[in-house]
């Protein structure tokens, strides 16, 4: 919904606010395996365990939840998620299922680079391309932010690519870039004087030019008819999931389905699908 960076928030009173690592950092630094600020989990004390430990500056991937290295054998997409049962191998703490959804993600998007364009370098292209949404949805669904240190980007990588035509027109690329960010900027505006709040994000703004600066302006309305579909499909299913009826009032992220929306759409678009025919 939003772009830039987000601010951690803290309560006076409530947990630590260090992440996990270092935390763990600070407790083996003060030699307290009770937490060295009284508020964090007891730390590995055991020499083995503080040999399994890495901390920030590091290359080794770690728990969130106990900050301990991650060994190579546990790094492999899907298969090391269900192999492990979904649980760290130190600590036992469950992981994300955010983490196997997203494997599956970077790898149906790969494929569908792969099956659009082949092993070419417009291929390799689209693929950063769908990447890079798979990675802007799964920030915006989680933290509420579309950050602009990839949705700008974004935009001018489309519109380089485009210079060769490699997907659209040069000029429908410009047109869209110009055309998907107004659109919901125009939008956001309107909303904001009629309802007294923010209805739209310019990070959804940049995304939206994103898509036309790729796919050019024929797809941007394709995508946000299905990403508005989309949206209102998980809204029902989270519904009928918490049997808690849909808050009209709650902020919703739109990142993740306009994601998904301008894929399909610009999918439809390369292969010449009826609308785009």
């Amino acid at each position: 919904m939003r772009h830039g960076p987000r601010r951690q928030r803290t309560r006076s009173g409530s947990a630590c606010a260090l992440p996990p690592p270092l935390r763990c950092a600070a407790e083996l630094d003060q030699g307290e395996g009770a937490g060295g600020c009284g508020q964090c989990p007891p730390a590995p004390t055991t020499k083995r365990a503080r040999r399994r430990c890495r901390f920030p500056g590091t290359r080794s991937s770690a728990c969130p939840a106990c900050g301990c290295a991650i060994p190579a054998r546990d790094l492999i997409p899907i298969v090391s998620y269900l192999a492990l049962g979904g649980k760290c191998r130190a600590c036992k703490a469950a992981i994300s299922s955010r983490y196997p959804v997203i494997e599956a993600l970077g790898a149906a998007a790969a494929l569908a680079a792969v099956w659009l364009f082949g092993f070419t370098w417009s291929g390799a292209i689209a693929g950063a391309f769908f990447l890079s949404l798979v990675a802007l949805a799964g920030i915006d669904a989680e933290t509420g932010y579309l950050p602009e240190a990839i949705t700008l980007p974004l935009i001018g990588v489309g519109l380089l690519a485009n210079l060769f035509d490699l997907y659209t027109d040069k000029l429908w690329a410009l047109i869209g870039a110009f055309a998907g960010y107004g659109t919901f900027f125009l939008i956001s505006t309107i909303y904001r004087r009629l309802r007294g709040r923010d209805g739209l994000g310019l990070g959804d703004a940049a995304l939206f030019a994103a898509l036309g600066a790729w796919g050019g302006w024929p797809i941007l309305a394709p995508a946000a008819l299905l990403g508005a579909v989309i949206a209102l499909l998980g809204l029902g299913v989270r519904s009928r999931l918490t049997r808690r009826p849909i808050d009209a009032g709650a902020p919703v992220p739109f990142g993740p389905a306009l994601c998904a929306g301008g894929a399909l759409a610009f999918i439809a678009y390369q292969r010449g699908w009826p609308f785009f025919a």
